[in-house]
Formats: C-alpha cells, structure tokens, sequence
C-alpha cells in the first residue's frame, strides 16, 4: 500500500516535470527516488527497486549510497520472505548473488563510495540466501538426473567464502566494521555450514560444512581480537555467536569438527578477557551434546552424557546459565539410542531413571516427557536384543503410571510394537 502510493506519487511529480505544465513542477531528484527505493525495499518488492534504480541512471540522476543501499535490503527482504522454489537450482542461486555483486560493484565505482551499512546489507543477502538454500528439497536431484535442482553445496561453499571476502573489500573501501557486520558475516557462514548439512545427499557436504563453520569460526576470532585490542565493548561477541559456531562445527558430523567446535567452549570458559557476557551458556553445551549425539557412537555418547553431568554441576554451584533444560537430557537419551545396541538402549534408560529420580525427590523440576520416553522405547526396539520387548514394556508402564501420567501417543505404541517384535520372547506375537 504505501509502496504502491510513493510510487504513484513520484510518476505524477516526473508527469508533470515532463509535460512542462504551468506552473512547473519540481523534479524529482535522488532524495524523491530514495524515498520509493526505501519503500520498495521494505515491502521485499526487489524487482520494483531494481526497475527505480535503473530509471534513475535513465533519467539522469546520479543513484547514492543510500540508493544502492535500499535496493541490497529489498534483495535481503525478498530473500527472507521467498519460498524454496525460488532457489531450487543453481542457475537462480548464481544469479543472485551475481545481481547483488553487481548492485554493491557500481555503489563502489561511485565517487561517494559504500559505508557500513552498505556492506552489511550486502551481508544481509548472502545470509538470507543461505537461508533459503537449507529449504529447498534435493530430493528431485536425486531422483531425476534432468532436474536442475542443486546437486551440490558448492554454491554454499562460495556464499561463505564472499561473506569473509566482505571484509577485505571493506578494507580497500577504508571502511570499518561494526557490530552487525561481524555478526551478520558469522550468521551467513553457519546459516552456510547448516544448509549444506541439511542436504545431506550433496557429494562431499561433511567436508564443505565444515569448511563453511570454520569461515565463521574464523570471523568470530577476528571480532574477538578487535575487541581484546581495541576494549572497545561495542566489539564484545556475546555467547550467542559462540553458539553459531559451535553448532555449526558440530553439523558436520566429522571428529575434526567436534574437536574444534570442543576448543571453542574450553577457549570462552578460560580466557578471562573475554567477560562474562562471552562465558558458555546451556545452549552452548547442548549445542555441543547434539553434535557428539549426531556421531553415533559409545564414546560419543559418553562425553555427551558427561557434558550432561558438568552442566547439573555447575548449576549446582551458582551459574544459572547453564541449567540443563529438557531438551538437554532428550539429548542425551539421543546420544545412547543412536548406537542401536543393548548398551545403548541400558544407558538412555540408566539417563532417564535418573531423571524421573530427581524430579520425583525435588531434586530437578525437569520431568520427562513423552519424547523422552518414545526415545528409550525405540533404543530398546532398535537394541537387536532378546529382551527388547520386556524392557520397552516397563518403559512404557512407567510412563503410564504416576507421577508421569502421560498418554502415548502412535509413534510410542509403534516403537513398542517393534521392540516387541525385535525380542526373541515367546509372547513376542501376543504382546505385540
């Protein structure tokens, strides 16, 4: 509505310049045009700002920064707001950002030149086009060898790889980042790392995610520094962008990037200068948890159930931050179901006796609920062991009776089935 309004009155004000009426109307100049850009912008109509722009170099008025600038935020606005469709295939991809290149070329070719908020615009873009990219389904690229849809995360690849490239140009441009560059640059590379994850048919996506979490591990070291050197606070990276990295690094599913994504919490729990607002928080640690639980495997999952155990500690001892919530357990039943065995499937029911325990003596106000019950259920079913079916049933009685009282729901009940059929007890057929 107010797009379509602006835009309408700035072709009355260019009519009646153009016809010469009497009197005169003014002509329109860069801040009429700048006003429909902005607007065009906020709506997320990206082609309507890409036409102004063009008409302005038509009629002779010289676009500026804030021109160029509007037209980069209604490429980010679009982006946000745009279905899969609209990224499903390489050649859309490329030309995005190949538009927003141009877009951020021609504002740098200008006398005025780019600022911050130019380059974080641009940032912007290849954020949300990540983004995106982590919705569009490859499932048709594998099913149909004509389809253009992207069968690679190379193009993700490259997005991160330009978010990094920002900050030389800013360079050259001698201009400074700020707080919303570091962090949208961060953002863009793990937003990267996890859309190449999501896809995970990709050839090679372990290594290319992990690629892409290390550009933003490496961006967040360079703020980190700016801040030590400078103790400017404006710079302080808060634990939320600790948090970008560490999940992304863990997305990967590859020991080097637990390893690193490891050294990254032990670094913001150690290094004093880094204030408390960068200390690890129970996001961080399940972050981590998720990943060791992704690895399926015994060990894996030991160092996940002891970042369970250090997370009650510390709670324990005043850090509020770092409770554990429910999803932080569900994690850790996660990380013993996932080895498929009856170790496994004994641990994830050891973790969820424990928390029925605490919650029972007032210990714990978490309580578990039917996730965490469907989980140990289906350890059980997957646990290839005789007993199987006997285990999953006093799991499932548990859940039915007091304090718990909840009601299960189809997965539960076919989980159960199946441990059921997995055992190799005589009432096999009858219970299930």
């Amino acid at each position: 509505g107010n797009a379509d309004a602006a835009s309408d009155l700035l072709t009355r004000m260019e009519g009646r310049y153009d016809n010469g009426d009497y009197p005169p109307g003014p002509r329109p100049n860069v801040i009429c045009y700048n006003a429909v850009l902005n607007a065009h912008a906020r709506a997320a109509r990206r082609d309507d700002a890409m036409e102004l722009l063009s008409k302005m170099t038509d009629r002779g008025i010289q676009a500026d920064v804030v021109s160029y600038t509007s037209v980069l935020d209604g490429w980010a606005r679009w982006l946000e707001s745009a279905s899969p469709k609209n990224a499903d295939d390489s050649a859309n991809v490329m030309k995005v950002m190949a538009d927003a290149e141009d877009i951020m070329a021609k504002l740098e070719s200008t006398g005025g030149g780019p600022n911050v908020v130019a380059y974080n615009a641009l940032l912007k873009v290849y954020l949300n086009l990540a983004k995106l990219l982590g919705k569009v389904n490859t499932k048709s690229s594998t099913d149909d060898p004509n389809s253009n849809v992207i069968s690679s995360s190379e193009p993700l690849v490259q997005l991160a790889e330009k978010a990094l490239s920002v900050f030389n140009r800013m360079s050259r441009a001698k201009v400074h980042p700020n707080f919303i560059t570091y962090s949208c640059a961060i953002h863009a590379c793990a937003a990267a790392a996890d859309s190449i994850a999501s896809r995970k048919r990709t050839s090679g996506w372990q290594k290319d995610a992990l690629d892409a979490a290390k550009l933003s591990q490496k961006i967040l070291m360079t703020m980190e520094r700016s801040f030590v050197t400078s103790g400017d606070a404006r710079f302080a990276p808060p634990v939320k962008l600790y948090n970008m990295a560490v999940t992304a690094l863990g997305r990967c599913r590859l020991e080097e990037g637990i390893s690193e994504a490891q050294a990254l919490i032990h670094h913001i729990e150690e290094d004093t200068d880094l204030g408390t607002e960068s200390l690890p928080n129970t996001v961080t640690y399940t972050a981590y948890m998720k990943a060791l639980a992704d690895m399926c495997c015994p060990s894996a999952a030991e160092r996940a159930e002891k970042v369970l155990i250090k997370m009650e500690k510390s709670y324990r001892d005043g850090r509020a931050a770092v409770k554990p919530t429910l999803l932080s357990y569900n994690t850790s039943l996660q990380a013993w179901a996932k080895i498929q065995n009856r170790i496994g499937a004994e641990r994830a029911d050891r973790v969820l006796s424990q928390m029925e325990a605490k919650h029972n003596a007032g210990i714990s106000n978490i309580c578990p609920d039917l996730y965490s019950y469907s989980i140990c259920i289906d350890a059980w079913a997957k646990s290839k062991d005789r007993s199987a079916g006997e285990r999953a049933e006093n799991i499932f009685g548990r859940m039915l009776r007091e304090p718990a009282c909840l009601s299960p729901n189809l997965v539960v009940y076919n989980a159960l089935i199946n441990a059921w059929g997995a055992s190799q007890d005589p009432r096999a057929g009858e219970k299930a």
